[in-house]
């Protein structure tokens, strides 16, 4: 449509500041009857989308050049964008108000809360209580409420020391502004949660009521004070102390990723994070009690306490922060996340937007990490236990945490899974008196489990040594309870050696010489008391592991 009046756009103002004014140089008594006649019947508010009234400028014909009416570029990639980094309600300088209309889309910025002209914060309210409205009375004279004009209003402001947040801003060029409102914004989510595990909903935070002069001067201390830096890594020491467990990644995890999403050099990327060489300090940055993610809030409302609410919103974690937390997968995490004993009884988001409460895991691990670390050996050294009983090292890891068998957790490994150290004599008891019971196995896995070929596990089937159960035609099942209570009556050769890496030649033979006859020829003993004897007694002597070649030169 074309209008009678267009407007030249002033430099740095925002749309809706320009909305007004080309509403009334075309004799419109509101702007919204304004967007109704000119809107081709699209539903459109002063108060809605930065990006909404946008479109409806372009579709007026009106020239906009390089002018976006936002005050940085928006370029960087997968950013989180600078018109969710502005009020949508007006922020105004009265000062600003009284020398010219119009208002600058600066000033609508969550990081801009002070004029850098005129020293003073600014308002979104009139002094009268009311909040100010995008109309044209804004633009030309004051308050529509009380009819105080700008100069009154700006009588009644405070001159103050302009913080150093915005001075910052005020300096940059306008290439380099979305670097610095990014930075600012991913830090101040921290900054509003410094503790927390998870930062999510940062385009929603915005909506938070929050004293955003407090907020952004700690996220500006927190990306480039050292002494407030030190405050918060000390913080997290004291905060997140039982993380320890989980390693250096997980108690200073806020902080390795605010890190990773910084886009300008600051001061705290060059601090090295480790847990032995901080002091932890129990006097805190502030902090809110709640987060800019409605289901995390919702999900602490049962806590009595302010605290309690605290507490909870920090150790809430979804799935991708515990991969990168911890180390481990995405397969791990998933069953972690669906394990009884952790998750949280009122859970919030669904599939990988799920969150656990990683207290009770941290708990539950600091309550397995009891094993000495002469009896500790590496999940990723059962190799060929492992494939016996068809598990991956993430399946044997899930069964320890089911069992509550203890563990020595290696602090110096490069994973989860790499730093879970178990008994083997307790893991071997625990599959096959435990495991084993729970599941059924087909024919194939039945005899990889026992080292017994195809044909005499039907033959023990038959006998009853085996139980059978249903299975579609031409195909066989057997009861675990049944292969569990086998394994404890009997002692298949192959299968020992096999487990303890052991030459089963040697083993068998030593046997035989012992006078010990099989009870089904030729691998599978009666596991009697002299059997076992033998077998404890050649376990770990140097004779039983397998020849090598020794070449003569």
């Amino acid at each position: 449509m074309d209008l009678l009046t267009k407007l030249p756009i002033e430099a740095g103002e925002c749309i809706r500041s320009y909305v007004i004014r080309l509403a009334v140089a075309n004799d419109y008594d509101t702007v919204t009857r304004f967007f109704n006649e000119t809107s081709n019947g699209k539903k459109l508010s002063i108060n809605g989308s930065q990006e909404s009234i946008t479109e409806f400028v372009k579709s007026l014909d009106i020239r906009l050049e390089h002018q976006s009416f936002l005050p940085a570029t928006q370029e960087i990639k997968r950013a989180i964008g600078v018109e969710f980094m502005m009020h949508e309600e007006p922020h105004v300088c009265p000062h600003c108000l009284v020398e010219k209309d119009g208002v600058e889309a600066k000033w609508q910025l969550l990081q801009f809360t002070h004029c850098d002209v005129h020293h003073c914060e600014l308002i979104t309210d009139c002094h009268c209580g009311e909040p100010l409205e995008w109309n044209e009375t804004l633009l030309s004279y004051g308050c529509l409420h009380c009819y105080s004009p700008w100069s009154e209003i700006a009588g009644k402001i405070e001159v103050k020391v302009l913080p150093s947040y915005v001075k910052y801003f005020s300096l940059l060029p306008f290439d380099k502004r979305e670097a610095y409102l990014e930075d600012m914004m991913t830090a101040a989510i921290r900054a509003l949660r410094p503790f927390d595990s998870v930062h999510h909903k940062i385009q929603k935070l915005r909506d938070c009521k929050v004293n955003w002069t407090d907020l952004m001067a700690q996220s500006f201390k927190m990306l480039s004070d050292s002494s407030t830096i030190t405050q918060w890594i000390q913080n997290l020491a004291f905060k997140r102390n039982h993380y320890k467990t989980l390693g250096d990644i997980a108690v200073f995890y806020p902080i390795f990723t605010l890190k990773d999403r910084l886009y300008s050099d600051w001061l705290i990327k060059d601090y090295k994070l480790k847990f032995s060489a901080v002091t932890p300090s129990s006097k805190l940055l502030s902090s809110h009690a709640f987060t800019s993610c409605k289901a995390r809030n919702s999900s602490a409302l049962l806590e009595s306490t302010k605290e309690g609410v605290k507490t909870q919103l920090m150790n809430q974690v979804d799935q991708v922060s515990f991969v990168k937390m911890t180390g481990c997968n995405i397969n791990i995490t998933r069953k972690i996340f669906k394990m009884k004993s952790i998750k949280m009884l009122s859970e919030t988001g669904r599939g990988r937007y799920a969150f656990i409460n990683i207290d009770s895991f941290v708990s539950k691990l600091e309550s397995m990490n009891s094993l000495p670390l002469s009896s500790a050996v590496s999940i990723e050294r059962f190799e060929g236990l492992l494939s016996t009983y068809g598990l991956s090292h993430e399946d044997a890891c899930i069964e320890v945490l089911n069992a509550n068998l203890p563990v020595h957790l290696n602090p110096f490994a490069s994973n989860f899974i790499s730093s879970f150290q178990v008994d083997e004599v307790q893991f071997l008891a625990y599959l096959e008196e435990e495991y084993i019971k729970k599941n059924n196995f087909s024919l194939s896995h039945t005899s990889r489990l026992l080292r017994i070929p195809r044909d005499k596990i039907k033959r023990f089937g038959r006998m009853k040594l085996l139980e059978e159960l249903l299975a579609p035609k031409g195909q066989y099942l057997f009861s675990g309870t049944s292969i569990a209570r086998f394994l404890a009556q009997y002692e298949c050769l192959e299968r020992w050696a096999d487990i303890h890496d052991l030459c089963l030649t040697k083993v068998y033979r030593e046997v035989l010489f012992q006078d010990i006859k099989p009870a089904f020829s030729p691998f599978v003993f009666e596991k009697t008391i002299a059997l076992v004897n033998l077998l404890n007694k050649l376990h770990g002597s140097q004779w039983d592991h397998p020849e090598q070649l020794t070449l003569v030169m």
